[in-house]
């Protein structure tokens, strides 16, 4: 439950953020930081 929240609050700006500059940037940075969120958990 807790993993989700934090999941949500690491998504949801981000996902905001790439929604308002829809830019090639933004995109990979929100990839990248969702893919070190995961490796965060699992290493958990």
């Amino acid at each position: 439950m807790v993993t989700l929240t934090v999941c949500f609050i690491v998504v949801a700006p981000a996902f905001e953020k790439i929604r308002s500059e829809e830019s090639l940037v933004a995109t990979i940075g929100f990839i990248s930081n969702v893919t070190f969120f995961w490796m965060f958990v699992f290493n958990m």
